[in-house]
């Protein structure tokens, strides 16, 4: 088996702590979830991504540490998009229309973070609005319309129903 990832670490420090009983699905051929969780005999699939530096990262800690700042640009929920395409093929096999499955995300990188919005974008979509503005140059006043989430979305209805929560 091989070396355990920080997540893993610490997601079964999480259930020791917890008396959560867990236990850790051994690799196969193919791949597989990493963790069979039981909430009172209920079994839920565990896939647990972590997200590393990438090259951008180690730029910009460097520019942090040079000049004391830096400006982040990101996608928002692009990498937890990458991640859910990864896991919801390893939880569909496992789980098989039977039991929960959850994606555990844990954010290693030392600037930048993961964080609800970005879960929210990447599950639902971006948000999108009209903006109406009246005909009178006068009137200064804006209405949003019908705010809705629009695209990038990973979870519809009818699509992606393997994973039943993100954490």
């Amino acid at each position: 088996m091989s070396e355990k990832t920080v997540s893993e670490f610490l997601f079964e420090q999480f259930c020791n702590e917890n008396s959560i009983p867990y236990s850790r699905i051994e690799t196969q051929d193919y791949k597989t979830p990493d963790y069979d969780v039981y909430f009172g005999g209920q079994l839920v699939a565990i896939e647990i991504k972590q997200i590393d530096s990438n090259e951008d990262d180690i730029k910009h800690l460097k520019q942090l540490r040079l000049r004391g700042r830096v400006g982040i640009r990101e996608i928002p929920g692009r990498r937890v998009r990458i991640k859910i395409d990864s896991a919801k093929k390893q939880l569909k096999l496992r789980t098989q229309g039977k039991y929960p499955a959850v994606l555990v995300l844990y954010n290693n990188v030392p600037i930048g973070s993961i964080d609800s919005n970005d879960i929210k974008t990447a599950m639902y979509g971006f948000e999108s609005g009209s903006i109406l503005i009246p005909d009178d140059p006068e009137d200064t006043s804006i209405y949003i319309e019908s705010i809705s989430l629009g695209s990038g979305r990973k979870f519809t209805p009818n699509h992606n129903t393997t994973i039943s929560a993100i954490a």
